[in-house]
Parts: structure tokens; C-alpha cells; sequence
């Protein structure tokens, strides 16, 4: 599906920086339409003033909810898939050990889940060590997996320029068969490079990333808070409550019925109430 026509990409956030900076293009003769710096160093500077704003929206509520999607993880019985580690260790079957996403650092929503065409069965997460001991001893190591942990991987694979994931999933007991599990993750998001990318937050706040990125210009550019600074203030409490919306009204009704009809029931808010009044 299309980004809306409104949506603002990487090199839209850069001009707009640039023409509040003085810095923008505006062709050989001064009388063209603005564009993105052509002066290297003022380009440079737009791009890390606006991946900054990015940050700063980013840090300014790290509970978003869009922070954490939903993965997917496809097992692959032979070890041999793009998507398994293989780093030579020894401790864990190499059709166990599967990459996370970039961005993951050790910290999901909820468990990882199977399928339809999976095993009834839901996939607890369990200590590191509680994997490899289940490998050290004797009996089966494969089947339907049941258990899994979530490790951070050696240096080798965090380097930069190595565009691969931090972190791993090892399951237990390793897959015997092709099944795809997934589940909601914390994910911290990149920075963006091209002037085409789009920030992961979505259209839906573009205003409050771009006057993130306004503020921080404006504070290198005079040295205090000014205007910029207070309308990121406004837009990122109107961007909080667009992500307000997107979460679950409440967390349903979690009794049995078993006293009948006439018993009262209370239905979680986000607010501890006692006979409807706030607590």
C-alpha cells in the first residue's frame, strides 16, 4: 500500500531544515525552486540535524506503540536458511539459532506463538541457560520447539557495516519441521540514509519528527529554545495521543460468568478505579 501523498520523505525533512537553516539550493541564478543544499557540508549537517529530531521523537516516548511489530521467524529443520546463525559455536544446533530483526535488543511483547498449520502449543521464553542444558542432556534435541531465549551475538556479527541483526533466538528442542512462529518485539529503529527513506513512525508523524528536527536546528542555530522547540512540544502531544488510539481499549472482561448475570464486572481502563472512582 502507498504512502499517503501528504507522507514526508528523508530528503523533504532536508530541504525544509535547510531553507529554516539559509542553506537550501536555489539554482545557478538564486531564482530556482528549493532544493537540497548543493554544498556537501550543509547537506551533511541537514541530514544529522533532521536523523537527530528522529532520535529525539524516538527517545521522547519509549513506550510507542509502533515501536514494537509483529516478527516472524520461519523455521528451517536443515540449519542451512539465510536466516540461521552460523558463526561456528558449538553450544546450540545451527537449525535452533535464528537472527532477530535489526534494531532488537532482547526485549519482546508478549510469546512467540505458532501458526494455524503449527502444534497447539505456545513457546515460553526461558533463562540462556536453560536452552543448553537441555542440549547437554541425553535424550531427543529435536522436535517441535517449546522453549526459547533470546542472546546477544559476538562482536564479529555487531560490527559496523555487518548488516546483520545483534541478536539471536535459540528454540529447544531445534525444529523438525517447517513451521513459522511469530510474535511482538521491542524494536529501536535506524536512521535514515536515502533521501527516499520514510521513518518507521509512519505518516501519521511526520509532523511531530519534523518539528523535532526543527528544534534541534534551532538550537544550534541560536544556541536556546525558541519557537521550533515549543511547536515540538505541541506536536509531540498531539502524536502521543495518535498513538493512544492505536492501543487496545481494554483488557476485556476476565471472568467466568459463574455468579450470574446480576454480578457486577469490571473491565480494565488503564485506570485503578474503586466503584468508578479514581483511585
Amino acid at each position: 500500500m502507498p504512502e499517503p501523498t501528504l507522507a514526508l520523505t528523508f530528503g523533504d525533512m532536508i530541504l525544509r531544515v535547510a531553507e529554516f537553516l539559509g542553506v537550501a539550493s536555489y539554482g545557478a541564478a538564486g531564482d530556482g525552486a528549493a532544493a537540497m543544499p548543493s554544498d556537501a557540508h550543509d547537506l551533511d549537517l541537514c541530514k544529522r540535524l533532521v536523523n537527530d529530531g528522529w532520535r529525539r521523537f524516538v527517545n521522547s516516548n519509549p513506550r510507542w506503540h509502533w515501536l514494537s511489530p509483529v516478527v516472524t521467524i520461519t523455521f528451517d529443520p536443515t540449519g542451512l536458511s539465510s536466516d540461521t546463525v552460523n558463526d561456528g559455536a558449538a553450544d546450540i544446533p545451527r537449525a535452533a539459532r535464528y537472527y532477530m530483526p535489526m534494531g532488537f535488543y532482547g526485549q519482546m511483547i508478549g510469546d512467540l506463538t505458532y501458526g494455524q498449520a503449527g502444534p497447539r502449543c505456545r513457546i515460553a521464553p526461558v533463562p540462556e541457560i536453560t536452552i543448553r542444558e537441555g542440549y547437554s542432556a541425553a535424550g531427543s534435541t529435536t522436535g517441535d520447539p517449546f522453549l526459547v531465549a533470546f542472546r546477544p551475538l559476538g562482536d564479529s556479527l555487531g560490527q559496523p557495516g555487518v548488516q546483520r541483526a545483534k541478536w539471536e533466538a535459540i528454540f529447544y528442542p531445534a525444529p523438525s519441521a517447517v513451521y513459522t512462529v511469530s510474535g511482538r518485539a521491542r524494536i529501536y529503529p535506524a536512521a535514515m540514509r536515502d533521501p527516499a527513506d520514510r521513518h518507521a513512525a509512519g505518516a501519521f508523524y511526520d509532523e511531530a519528527v519534523l518539528a523535532a528536527a526543527m528544534a534541534v536546528a534551532e538550537m544550534q542555530r541560536i544556541n536556546q529554545s525558541g519557537p521550533k522547540e515549543q511547536a515540538y512540544i505541541d506536536a509531540l502531544t498531539r502524536a502521543m495521543a495518535v498513538d493512544q488510539q492505536t492501543r487496545p481499549r481494554n483488557l476485556g472482561y476476565c471472568g467466568d460468568s459463574s455468579d450470574g448475570p446480576s454480578r457486577p464486572r469490571r473491565i480494565y481502563t488503564g485506570v485503578d478505579t474503586y466503584e468508578g472512582v479514581p483511585l
